[in-house]
């Protein structure tokens, strides 16, 4: 495991003798600035390899452009997705359509309960295309990340001004996904600088998000 820790600001070697975890400040005595300690340790409970990506990931070092890193994963599993989907929508078509074509008449109520299976049929619609045929790209330079989460032929950016400074944390949401009998949250990714957060990377597997973050971290603090 690598203990040498490096500055935010200049990038010099922090040696242990100037941090102090308790109180979560490690100092440079080559630029005389103070910071949080906690920014320059890795990603809490990883253990990440970067020479070795996970499975489906691919990473990318241009000296011109940054580190991209693409995660595309087919799974075949959500193919299960598209049967429950046509049955969402075979109902929304029901109820908006066949019943007042068969009454010769408007129901406001039919149309009413036709839209949770409306919101159905496009939620697991998604959900399989993104699985089946969609990518996150992460790129990192110097002083902008920025995330596109991409279904074709739709895509989702968003950018983060960043320097030394930027704290990378897995962050857990209020927000609690429903999974059976069982509700869970999802960790995101969370990149912090200069008062501004950037949160990604809730559909990801484990392994995938540590990686990314632990990337980020390392890349943007210069160790």
């Amino acid at each position: 495991m690598d203990n040498t820790y490096h500055c935010q600001n200049c990038g010099a070697v922090i040696p242990l003798e100037d941090v102090n975890v308790s109180s979560d400040i490690a100092l440079c005595r080559t630029c005389g600035k103070t910071m949080p300690f906690s920014g320059l340790v890795p990603i809490s409970g990883s253990s990440v390899d970067l020479q070795h990506p996970p499975a489906g990931v691919c990473i990318v070092d241009d000296p011109f452009k940054g580190i991209t890193i693409t995660y595309r994963k087919f799974s075949p599993s959500m193919l299960l997705l598209f049967p429950m989907a046509a049955g969402f929508l075979g109902a929304t078509i029901f109820l908006l359509f066949g019943f007042h074509i068969y009454k010769y008449k408007f129901d406001i109520e039919r149309t009413i309960m036709a839209i949770p299976f409306l919101a159905g049929t496009v939620f697991l619609s998604t959900v399989a295309l993104f699985h089946l045929l969609g990518s996150w790209r992460i790129t990192i330079t110097r002083d902008q990340l920025t995330v596109v989460m991409k279904v074709s032929p739709l895509s989702w950016t968003r950018r983060l001004a960043c320097d030394r400074s930027a704290q990378v944390r897995m962050f857990l949401p209020s927000i609690r996904v429903s999974g059976g009998m069982n509700s869970t949250t999802q960790d995101l990714v969370q990149v912090e600088c200069q008062g501004k957060t950037l949160d990604f990377g809730g559909a990801m597997p484990e392994d995938v998000k540590l990686y990314i973050a632990e990337t980020i971290r390392r890349t943007l603090s210069g160790s």
